[in-house]
């Protein structure tokens, strides 16, 4: 089985890039990381930084069945190293965290903020990440539909996220059946699904021969809706073939 993997970032409107993305391969497969520093807080860019490399920075373990402990345990680690950070440094930085490992025909992810995972399997969007955030809140208990909560004045407001002793806990899932080809998965921050709805996910990826195109597509749709002030836009696109 083939894994074509695309990553893309770029600080859109701001004048710093604010979030950080990282892929890295290991025997057997792939693990690629996306985080994206909170604008409210300071050095969002270095907050990003810390957590995907604190992730990163240690092997994926070759039993697949320790691997979704392996990803909660790294987040972990990324808050704590984040948290050190901000005491030296006398700031409080946030961010959030979305990791995707892929062993074999198994796909593992765990999240912890609103940048999200969607995950295309068998021609179908089967999942996505719940965002932690006040907004998804509202849309979860019937107040606004799934198409407002990118334009809700909540949207910012996060119930948790990297960087606070208390409300950081990470969220894992996984695959429940082994990974086929036409399977795909999109990584990316809020600066590009508030644009972007899920059937156009799924209509940019039908049209895509690799994840390079598939990315273009999505960028393409982003780039016409937003204003020239937008936030930073990230995203990892991922298909198997």
């Amino acid at each position: 089985m083939n894994i074509d993997c695309y990553s893309y970032t770029s600080a859109g409107g701001r004048e710093v890039n604010e979030d950080n993305v990282r892929m890295g391969e290991f025997p057997g497969g792939r693990i690629l990381a996306l985080a994206d520093g909170l604008g409210g807080h300071a050095d969002g860019d270095m907050a990003s930084r810390c957590v995907t490399e604190t992730i990163m920075s240690a092997s994926v373990p070759d039993n697949d069945v320790e691997i979704p402990s392996w990803l909660v345990g790294r987040v972990n680690a990324a808050n704590s190293a984040l948290i050190a950070s901000c005491e030296r440094s006398g700031r409080s930085m946030r961010s959030t965290a979305v990791v995707l490992v892929i062993s074999g025909r198994n796909a593992y992810w765990v999240h912890t903020g609103d940048s999200r995972l969607y995950f295309i399997h068998r021609g179908e969007l089967d999942f996505i990440t719940e965002d932690h955030s006040v907004a998804f809140r509202k849309f979860k208990s019937g107040e606004i539909s799934r198409e407002m909560i990118g334009m809700d004045p909540d949207q910012p407001c996060l119930l948790r996220s990297l960087g606070s002793p208390e409300r950081f806990e990470p969220e894992v899932g996984s695959a429940y059946e082994p990974l086929e080809p036409g399977d795909a998965f999109l990584l990316c921050s809020d600066g590009l699904w508030e644009y972007v709805l899920d059937e156009e996910i799924l209509l940019d990826l039908y049209k895509s021969y690799n994840a390079r195109e598939w990315a273009n597509y999505l960028l393409l749709r982003a780039m016409e809706r937003i204003g020239g002030d937008n936030d930073n836009i990230s995203l990892i696109t991922v298909m198997v073939s």
